[in-house]
């Protein structure tokens, strides 16, 4: 990875954990390491739920949909996740979206379950989380 992606999955990455924890999200590790993958977020949800957050940034999203954007071999890696981790309820997928100063964050709760819509095509426009 270029240092430049690098610099910016860093950047979209605290972004994200910021924005979470204004939520009322608790952010209890970044980029943790288990059974060989990783975690960009591991935090209690606002109901107290152990969540995997993978944080991706974009400059534009447009009519992409989390299927899409996450690729068929980091779904199963974060399906692998779930499966790994005691105790943890769902991964999600937070995409910040836009450049520097204009972004919008959009939560995608459950990312990991088979055969749920977002697989099927549906678009991220549920549980918006404001910018930090």
């Amino acid at each position: 990875m270029s240092n430049h992606r690098a610099e910016i999955g860093a950047a979209a990455e605290r972004e994200a954990a910021a924005a979470l924890a204004s939520a009322g999200w608790q952010i209890l590790a970044r980029n943790l390491r288990v059974a060989g993958l990783e975690i960009d977020i591991l935090a209690r949800d606002e109901t107290g739920r152990l969540v995997a957050v993978e944080v991706r940034a974009r400059l534009r999203v447009g009519e992409a949909t989390p299927a899409e954007i996450l690729g068929q071999r980091k779904r199963a890696a974060l399906r692998r996740q779930r499966e790994a981790i005691s105790g943890l309820t769902r991964v999600d997928l937070l995409l910040v979206a836009g450049p520097p100063g204009e972004r919008r964050l959009r939560l995608v709760r459950g990312v990991a379950e088979r055969g749920t819509r977002w697989e099927e095509g549906g678009r991220i426009t549920r549980h918006p989380i404001g910018s930090p």
